[in-house]
């Protein structure tokens, strides 16, 4: 249940190594929307191929994600889709203290 306020969801978009899929960033953008952010990347190459995951957030309030659209046909974004759950938004973050010194 995505909490409430301003939110983002998180999804894991995998991949295997296979099709010579590999990922694009510019292209993911443009499928999720440009609110699209990288949390993490965990990608490898093994014989030549990516292998691993991205994690992304993506808007909360942006329109559900369509799997089979984005993982199958002529020009996927990866080979599976997961949405892992949702996250606040803090919208105004608080800049660290200052440190002086002495």
């Amino acid at each position: 249940t995505p909490p409430s306020g301003p939110h983002e969801r998180v999804l894991e978009l995998i991949y295997t190594g296979e099709g010579g899929l590999t990922p694009d960033l510019p292209r993911i953008v443009a499928a999720l929307g440009p609110s699209t952010r990288l949390l993490q990347g965990g990608l490898e190459r093994i014989q030549g191929h990516p292998l691993g995951r991205l994690l992304l957030a993506i808007a909360g309030d942006a329109p559900a994600v369509d799997t089979t659209r984005f993982t199958q046909g002529p020009r996927p974004i990866a080979h599976a889709i997961e949405v892992l759950g949702h996250v606040p938004v803090h919208s105004q973050l608080v800049p660290p203290r200052a440190v002086h010194s002495c």
